[in-house]
């Protein structure tokens, strides 16, 4: 600041010891500069400052930056810092540390007591906090509802119920934060979060975890979404679901893991999971670490009501009651799919290599355990099967000879050479051989045990940078950094992507080093259907060849009775849709029937297959698929959607699935593969008053 002057102060409360040489001074508060506008922050330079923020509401809506490190040693609390109501400004903390915080007694203690929905926290450190209360708690927030990035803390925390060493309870998000904090509290317990119910994402927690229930290495308690965090430390549970990254879990789990030793004293006790309800969703998820527990007590998961795909445990599992398994403990519902387990597992009833107790469909999955019972129904693979022998399909155990577990019927026993061969694996589909399918979950080593190809220390395979959105040049040059070389250009239609920005990127997300990645780009026009070779009629339909051509139909409701064939397999990959593609409901009331115009031509899919379809409702829609109403007369034929995933909304009037949202027309040998979140459905569609003949539904309901 050019010149400073002082005005009306309350030193008498902030204490001036701590040396202001030039300040702001507004409602008698002094800060370091700025006016609180978003491009002139308000700089905190004084635990005085930081102090001077919960002391009126008006301080709560303002922005703040730390101008350099402070230390609150010396300043106990006995409520949040800012704790004026929510917080609903910005606070970069610009790399900057607030050590020795320490609050005791508050009912919500945390630096701030609540985010809100349009208030974001980053760039900020909490070093040897300790922070007690008696309800909710978390080193930085108690409740966030809107962004945290790249935050974190250090010390402990202590709290009743939604305790976590940064968030006590999340709405919002939370990204590239971390925590190391001894949290201990009563349920929904967390190192992280403890309570989820909006994004934790590229996350990690270390340390100490214990609970009385619900207790979680990242989050104690989880109904909303965590990807690409781990978890490194011990968990324990005085009584039930303690797992080594979330305690009780809800909602989707994508690429993330627990190296932990975790325990309970009753049941519901996994590495990674410790309860799993029929919503929830785990992906490409691996736990190593020893678990301990009573009942149900698994490697991965310790009762499993959801879907676990491309897993895999790798732990010793003891436990000292019933349904113990390597990869999950007891499972009610659910798939389990591309998952693998080793290492020991040891119990009373119900022991399995791969899952202990199960009343799920099991596919393409291993085990090496080795397997030790005690009591009733125990199997290398699955110790106790509770739905029909045809519900586990091409999965594998090691031979009881090379040290694997009983041979109980179920699963298909192989040999220590045998397991080291992809021509044993029948069904499978592996990394580099196309005829097997495009998913490619699984790698073959030389000489060894297949891996999950995300498993890039044993596969070699590197991570394809994400260039989405971006324009060529700079694509280029995140390609050639990650050792990758732009090969192919193609151009692509796009509604949202500027013309000349990447689309998508092929092959994605795995490749080998010095891979040629071709790359799709947003044309700079859109797509014209009177170009098209077809003109709509039954006789002559209009040829769809390109994502990007399926994509322009929500323009043009006036060809929705018209008639179409795919003449081409499409990836949707890099597009994201938040209402049906074709024919949507219009109207923005919940509950008030299907407004809009349906879709009455016909698609014929000719065996051509639509991948990676991605609709994530609004909350305003209620008829959610690829359609949403097929109408009367309509016809949709001979087609696949594989590896789709469709949220709609809530409640009996939320019609949800891959296909379609409402179907009064005739569906025929349509096959739909993937997820289905909320809503009323089969997973093909949200509700049939016309006709389905020969079609299959694979799809996991979460």
């Amino acid at each position: 600041m050019a010149a400073c002057k002082r005005h009306r102060s309350m030193s008498f409360f902030f204490g001036f010891a701590w040396g202001l040489a030039c300040y702001t001074s507004v409602w008698g508060i002094e800060f370091a500069g700025g006016t609180g506008e978003p491009n002139d922050p308000y700089q905190i330079a004084t635990p005085a400052q930081l102090l001077a923020i919960g002391s009126t509401p008006d301080l709560t809506r303002k922005h703040y930056v730390l101008t350099a490190s402070l230390d609150l040693a010396g300043l106990p609390q006995s409520q949040s810092i800012v704790g004026f109501g929510w917080f609903s400004g910005t606070f970069d903390g610009r790399g900057h540390t607030i050590r020795n915080l320490r609050i005791e007694g508050a009912a919500m203690p945390a630096l701030f007591h609540f985010i809100a929905r349009e208030a974001e926290i980053r760039n900020l450190g909490l070093v040897e906090i300790q922070v007690r209360g008696t309800g909710t708690a978390g080193a930085l927030a108690s409740t966030n509802l809107g962004r945290v990035v790249n935050c974190y803390s250090t010390g402990s925390v202590f709290g009743s119920f939604d305790v976590g060493g940064l968030v006590g309870r999340n709405e919002g998000t939370v990204v590239d934060s971390h925590s190391a904090v001894a949290v201990t509290g009563g349920t929904h317990v967390g190192g992280l979060v403890g309570e989820n119910m909006g994004t934790v994402s590229s996350c990690y927690a270390t340390g100490e975890v214990i609970a009385d229930s619900m207790a979680g290495g990242l989050v104690g308690f989880s109904l909303g979404e965590i990807r690409d965090s781990h978890f490194v430390g011990s968990v324990s549970s005085l009584t039930l679901q303690a797992g080594g990254l979330v305690g009780n879990n809800s909602g989707p789990i994508t690429s993330s893991y627990a190296e932990a030793t975790v325990a309970g004293q009753s049941w519901s006790v996994g590495g990674l999971v410790g309860e799993a309800d029929g919503r929830s969703r785990i992906v490409w998820c691996h736990a190593k670490g020893s678990v301990t527990g009573q009942e149900s007590v698994g490697g991965l998961a310790g009762r499993n009501s959801g879907s676990i795909e491309a897993s895999f445990a790798e732990m010793n599992v003891v436990s000292y009651g019933r349904r113990a398994g390597g990869l999950v403990g007891a499972g009610d519902s659910g798939d389990i799919r591309d998952c693998y387990a080793l290492g020991n597992v040891e119990g009373e009833d119900d022991v399995g290599g791969l899952v202990g107790y199960d009343n799920a469909k099991i596919s393409t999955s291993y085990s090496i355990a080795t397997v030790l019972g005690y009591g009733w129904q125990t199997g290398a693979l699955v110790g106790r099967l509770t739905t029909a022998p045809t519900a586990v399909k091409d999965c594998y155990f090691l031979d009881a000879w090379d040290g694997g577990g009983p041979d109980n019927g179920i699963g298909t026993s192989l040999t220590s050479a045998q397991m080291k061969q992809r021509a044993s694996f029948a069904g499978w589909d592996f990394w580099g051989t196309a005829a097997d399918g495009a998913n490619d979950a699984w790698f073959m080593p030389p000489d060894a045990y297949p891996a999950l190809v995300w498993q890039t220390d044993i596969t070699g395979l590197r991570r394809v940078p994400e260039v989405a959105g971006l324009p060529l040049d700079e694509a280029r040059l995140a390609l050639t950094a990650a050792a990758f070389v732009a090969d192919t250009i193609r151009y692509d239609f796009s509604r949202t992507i500027p013309a000349g920005h990447v689309i998508s990127a092929t092959p994605y997300p795995l490749a080998t080093a010095g891979a040629a990645i071709s790359l799709i780009l947003s044309s700079d026009a859109a797509y014209v259907w009177t170009d098209n070779p077809g003109d709509g009629s039954a006789a002559l339909p209009y040829r769809i060849e390109t994502a990007g051509q399926l994509e322009s139909l929500i323009d043009h409701p006036e060809l929705w009775d018209k008639h179409f064939v795919l003449s081409a397999d499409l990836d949707m990959t890099g597009r994201t849709y938040f209402k049906a593609l074709i024919a949507p409901d219009v109207d923005d009331t919940r509950g008030n029937g299907f407004q809009g115009p349906p879709f009455r031509g016909s698609l014929d899919g000719q065996g051509h297959i639509i991948r990676n379809l991605i609709i994530h409702q609004d909350t305003t829609h209620d008829y959610m698929g690829l359609f949403g109403m097929i109408g009367p007369g309509a016809r949709i034929d001979n087609l696949t959607l594989l590896d789709a995933d469709v949220i709609g909304g809530t409640g009996s009037s939320s019609y949800v699935g891959v296909l379609g949202g409402y179907n009064q027309g005739t569906i025929t040998n349509c096959r739909a593969i993937g997820f289905v979140r909320h809503g009323r459905g089969d997973g093909l569609v949200g509700f049939n008053a016309g006709s389905i003949i020969d079609c299959r539904s694979d799809v996991i309901r979460n």
